[in-house]
């Protein structure tokens, strides 16, 4: 969690906000093109722990960085994982370009995003 140089935390703006409506077609899109990926590599995690993937770390995070999702935090869990998914067989430039363009967010609002689902949810 980052604060600004006055040590006062940053406080969201209307560009930072997620709206579930513009990601669900990123979310499926990504599960979707993601499951063949997972089919893939499924079969190397089979049994493996996940060490240090938090889904409330990643709501906190989100929340602390001005993201909201309409629908609730299960389906902004569910983008994060989405992303998460899509980096495992795309450049993350290319993922944040997918969400720039697939939501409200202007494009160093996805790069964060995509960030905060690769450090709190993505192994």
């Amino acid at each position: 969690m980052s604060r600004s140089q006055n040590g006062t935390e940053p406080q969201p703006t209307e560009r930072n906000l997620i709206t579930m409506s513009n990601l669900t077609t990123t979310a499926t899109r990504a599960i979707t093109m993601g499951a063949a990926a997972l089919a893939l590599t499924g079969a190397a995690y089979a049994g493996t722990a996940i060490g240090h993937a938090s889904p409330d770390s990643f709501v906190l995070e989100a929340d602390y960085n001005g993201f909201t999702n309409s629908n609730g935090n299960r389906a902004q869990i569910r983008v994060g994982y989405s992303v998460c998914d899509q980096l495992n067989y795309d450049t993350e430039a290319n993922v944040v370009y997918d969400l720039w363009m697939d939501s409200q967010l202007d494009y160093a609002g996805a790069q964060k995003f995509v960030r905060l689902a690769q450090v709190h949810l993505c192994n």
